[in-house]
């Protein structure tokens, strides 16, 4: 029997060892072990979530559920692919990760592309003020944040 100084990873058989350290799912596995956190998570609510459930995640484990320790762009895109195919979209916010069904996102407000174009115009001709729109979004934010700490 080893030592309590003895390493895990002394302990651990090479193939062992091999396979906890070295092999890291594809962007298939990963969209499959991702909602399967989300899915697991939801069962253990006493309200269950109609349809698809939602979650988040923290980076960290965002992070180990892929096995990494940076996501790769070229990753981070076909697992988008990949989530698609089953139904959900990812929102990365940096220190957390969000997962939600593809359905919310198709009933969100859709951004016309002349609305777009007419910002675009704006900004090339110089007549956009930034400012202002800064403060709208700022004003908008704080009603929410104040909303939110109301229901509270």
């Amino acid at each position: 029997m080893p030592d309590k100084k003895t390493n895990i990873k002394q302990q651990m058989a090479p193939s062992q060892l091999a396979h906890n350290h070295f092999v890291r799912p594809t962007p298939a596995e990963s969209a499959t072990a991702l909602i399967s956190v989300v899915f697991k998570a939801n069962s253990d609510r006493r309200v269950p979530v109609e349809g698809l459930p939602r979650g988040r995640l923290t980076r960290i484990a965002y992070l180990t559920c892929m096995r990494r320790n940076v996501i790769p762009e070229a990753f981070f895109s076909e697992l988008q692919a990949e989530l698609g195919i089953r139904g959900y979209a990812i929102i990365d916010l940096g220190d957390v990760v969000a997962l939600i069904p593809a359905s919310t996102v198709r009933k969100w407000v859709r951004i016309r592309s002349d609305k777009v174009t007419d910002i675009a115009r704006s900004i090339e001709d110089g007549s956009f003020d930034f400012a202002a729109k800064d403060h709208e979004i700022k004003l908008a934010l704080n009603q929410q944040n104040d909303a939110t700490e109301a229901d509270e």
